[in-house]
């Protein structure tokens, strides 16, 4: 969706609702994949001259365990805020702010650019995933194939 802030940048106390979900078909995810509508709500607001956008973002993805490769569902609930302009003097200061010349916020990319800034950097099914077995391959969370004692393990 995108959002007119013309009036908004004009009149300090202004503020726009903001209640939004949709089904992005982004591919730059990768490896991660979007189970769930993305849900944007809060508000845009002019607080003496300064616009604002305060809104919670929640989804769900999957991802697959990097260490025994299952499938893990991931929620997604992301505080975001972040400055609006029209303009900047400093070209420097541009990843401080969300720079609209035409006053125009589109949402959806707001959105992707906050979910890709927080995707995890490691995806564990649980912090005491045994993971796959280096020499037969089998699911050691779910299966013991014996390939290696426990001391041979820490090798």
């Amino acid at each position: 969706m995108r959002l007119r802030l013309d009036r908004l940048f004009e009149n300090p106390g202004a503020a726009l609702p903001v209640e939004e979900s949709f089904a992005p078909d982004w591919d730059d995810l990768s490896p991660f994949s979007l189970t769930e509508p993305i849900s944007l709500v809060g508000r845009v607001e002019n607080k003496a001259g300064v616009v604002t956008a305060r809104l919670q973002l929640s989804s769900k993805m999957t991802a697959l365990c990097d260490r025994c490769l299952e499938s893990v569902s991931i929620p997604v609930s992301l505080q975001v805020e972040t400055t609006l302009v029209r303009s900047l003097a400093n070209e420097d200061e541009e990843e401080h702010f969300w720079v609209l010349p035409d006053a125009c916020l589109d949402t959806q990319d707001l959105a992707r650019n906050e979910l890709i800034l927080n995707l995890p950097t490691r995806v564990l099914c649980s912090e005491e995933c045994r993971g796959l077995c280096p020499a037969c391959g089998c699911n050691r969370n779910q299966t013991e194939c014996g390939c290696f004692d426990d001391e041979d393990e820490n090798l």
